[in-house]
Parts: C-alpha cells; structure tokens; sequence
C-alpha cells in the first residue's frame, strides 16, 4: 500500500490496536496490566495516570480476553483485523 494509505488506515484504528495490546497483558490473578514487559499497574493506577474511563475499558477488555490464553499470531492477527477494518 502507498504510504498515505498506510497512514490513513493506523489513524482510523490507533486507539483499537493501542487498548487491545495492553489488554493482552492483563494478569487475571492479580488483576493489574503488566507495562513494558515489567510494570504491573492497576486499575485506578491507570484512571489517576491519566486514563480516566479509557482504563475500565482496557481491563474489562483484558478480563474478557484472559480467558481466551491468546498467543503472540492470534493477538497479531486480531491486529490485522482491526487495522483492516478501520
């Protein structure tokens, strides 16, 4: 694809694919998001960090899709869909 079509499909799905990736490191046991691969943070961490209601959606999201055990292809290609369907 041309790069402002490239571009054009990231603006329209950022948010989606940004909420799914820190949903996917939702640890259901202690129920906090892992952050660059060594910060657990918690909910209200997420909403006084800045967040606001953006971080009940990115848990409740993580909390539906911990049952799931999703690996690295199947969240890349959820990915895909998304920026797809932008």
């Amino acid at each position: 694809l041309p790069c402002e079509d490239q571009i054009i499909l990231l603006k329209g799905c950022c948010m989606e694919i940004m909420s799914l990736r820190a949903a996917v490191r939702y640890d259901l046991e202690s129920e906090t998001l892992t952050l660059n691969g060594e910060m657990a943070v918690t909910r209200g961490q997420l909403k006084n960090g800045g967040l606001g209601v953006v971080s009940d959606a990115i848990f409740d999201l993580g909390m539906s899709l911990s049952s799931f055990n999703l690996d690295d292809t199947e969240v890349a290609l959820l990915q895909a869909v998304l920026l797809m369907s932008s």
